[in-house]
């Protein structure tokens, strides 16, 4: 078991015997950011900061991770759009035999082409 998979033993169990223990809500978060289990580190300070409002580095901490879970999602849809979008390509191209024309007037691999398609939408190039 590793120091961190201890870690969030203890604190686990230490918000067993005390719910409000908002130290243990915190740490349990800095072990679950750790591990990159970032939605449940996100719950835990927040639990953090709803029990003390006062508690800065709580919501410091809970307004990063919430930075982070977004910027996640956002990769994902993202590249769940990519591989939709290039599948439909690719279906496309089995119609026309195999190959498209590049730009440039050069003949590539369906997925370079797009590959550069989606690049250019994402970045406006």
């Amino acid at each position: 078991m590793s120091r961190v998979d201890e870690c969030l033993t203890y604190f686990q169990a230490a918000l067993v015997i005390d719910p409000t223990y908002t130290d243990a809500h915190f740490n349990l978060g800095i072990a679950y950011q750790d591990k990159h289990q970032y939605k449940e580190a996100l719950k835990c300070y927040e639990n953090a900061f709803k029990l003390d409002p006062d508690f800065g580095d709580a919501k410091v901490a809970m307004d990063h991770m919430k930075g982070v879970v977004e910027q996640r999602k956002e990769r994902k849809e993202g590249r769940k759009r990519e591989k939709k979008e290039g599948r439909t390509a690719g279906k496309e191209n089995k119609a026309r035999g195999g190959e498209v024309a590049a730009p440039g007037g050069k003949s590539g691999e369906v997925e370079e082409v797009v590959q550069r398609g989606v690049f250019g939408l994402l970045t406006g190039n």
